[in-house]
């Protein structure tokens, strides 16, 4: 391991905990999030497994996500962020080839009122990991065949990553961890969350954000530099 690397998690590490021990009571950043499904009914394992996934992707950093259809027991003192989730559960052609792999979209303005549009595609999400071979699912799953909680656990990571786009602002897309700008199907499913973190510099960004908060009314709004 060389030592730029090192350096890098260490300050990584450092950044984490600070923002951990600067955590009131209350989450530091609170987003809520409505999940609305459309199309084709989704298995509610799915939409479980996705929510459970975003939410646990954000702990890691101070960050609660309050479901609003009641299936999230964490309490915040505000909202940092409001979305609205919309999984979109087409059949199979709907969609164009040209968009075949465009997992989830956002639009992220300053002075937007209302909650912030997230558009997830179920149908994109599956055929990317059905370009899993059945080896691969083996070696990465334990199983050859996925399962409902596999889509979901894929789907979750893609509005970890969108809910990234509301919270650190802008599009921006660096070359590794949640923000980058793609994601590959295997990386997708794995139990392991290794390639879904913050660099140091967008943690820093989040408790930036998390401290102009504190410092400011409830009444009062959140402006991007």
């Amino acid at each position: 391991m060389d030592a730029p690397r090192v350096l890098s998690r260490r300050l990584f590490a450092a950044s984490v905990l600070a923002l951990s021990l600067a955590r009131p009571v209350a989450a530091a950043v609170c987003v809520d999030a409505h999940v609305r499904p459309t199309g084709l009914p989704l298995n509610r394992v799915v939409l479980d497994t996705m929510m459970s996934e975003a939410a646990a992707i954000w702990a890691a950093y101070g960050v609660v996500i309050r479901w609003t259809d009641g299936v999230s027991h964490d309490r915040c003192r505000s909202a940092e962020s409001s979305v609205a989730v919309q999984v979109d559960n087409a059949t199979p052609g709907r969609h164009s080839t040209a968009r075949a792999h465009i997992l989830g979209t956002t639009r992220v303005a300053s002075f937007r009122a209302g909650p912030v549009p997230i558009r997830l595609d179920y149908s994109a999400v599956d055929r990317l990991l059905g370009s899993l071979t059945a080896d691969l699912r083996g070696r990465i799953i334990g199983r050859q065949q996925l399962a409902p909680s596999d889509v979901g656990r894929a789907l979750g990571r893609v509005l970890a990553h969108e809910i990234g786009h509301v919270l650190l602002g802008g599009s921006r897309h660096p070359r590794q961890g949640l923000m980058r700008a793609s994601f590959v199907p295997s990386e997708l499913v794995d139990y392991r969350r290794r390639a879904y973190n913050l660099s140091g510099a967008e943690v820093a960004r989040l408790a930036e954000r998390a401290a102009r908060r504190a410092r400011q009314t409830p009444d009062e709004p959140m402006t991007d530099d």
